[in-house]
């Protein structure tokens, strides 16, 4: 993750050079991320919520499903 200035203010940007969504709440970030998941299901892969180290807001991660 690479941080910048973007209008003034520091924003975390992703590996392909898109600025990252923030949230400023856990459960506002783990809400986004249901609906994502429950819209766009993918069979291997989900997005999850984390607290940036950065920026101390919440962005969302895709991880793989554990298998069980």
């Amino acid at each position: 993750m690479v941080k910048c200035v973007d209008k003034g203010k520091f924003t975390c940007i992703s590996r392909n050079g898109i600025p990252k969504k923030s949230y400023d709440t856990d459960n506002a970030a783990i809400a986004a991320a249901k609906i994502v998941n429950g819209k766009d299901p993918k069979p291997d892969t989900k997005l999850v919520a984390y607290k940036c180290c950065h920026c101390q807001k919440y962005h969302l991660l895709t991880t793989k499903i554990k298998n069980k």
